[in-house]
């Protein structure tokens, strides 16, 4: 089986956000994920680092994506650097967005959230044959 990890730190931007979503998805194909599998995973990680690019704290910071596979399983995460108070988890009526985290939880096994006044990390697992796909 091919490398076991790729490492990205990448500039607040949002053309980086289909670089990371690209080279995740490589990865998990070459680790033998189907095209269906391969897909949820690189919308899952697009919708995560879409969120670092759009609420990190500041617009000249950077943020990181990291996949590592074990097994029939791929784990993700991608972390971003917080400003002095973690951000409010409350939806803005007239808020465009929102629905990463729902679409992250729909295509991934697993979906954890951290988020302090250090950064936010989203860690996400894939597994080869299971999840739900919408």
């Amino acid at each position: 089986m091919k490398s076991s990890k790729v490492s990205l730190r990448l500039p607040r931007v949002p053309a980086t956000v289909g670089v990371a979503r690209d080279r995740v998805a490589r990865f998990a194909r070459r680790r033998g994920f189907s095209e269906e599998r391969t897909f949820d995973i690189g919308l899952a990680v697009g919708e995560a680092c879409a969120n670092a690019v759009m609420h990190a704290a500041a617009a000249d910071s950077w943020y990181s994506v990291e996949a590592r596979g074990r097994g029939n399983t791929i784990t993700v995460t991608v972390a971003d650097p917080g400003a002095e108070t973690a951000p409010q988890l409350t939806r803005e009526p007239d808020r465009i967005g929102g629905l990463g985290l729902f679409l992250m939880r729909a295509l991934m096994d697993r979906v954890s959230l951290d988020m302090s006044p250090s950064g936010t990390i989203v860690t996400m697992a894939c597994h080869k044959e299971s999840g739900t796909t919408i």
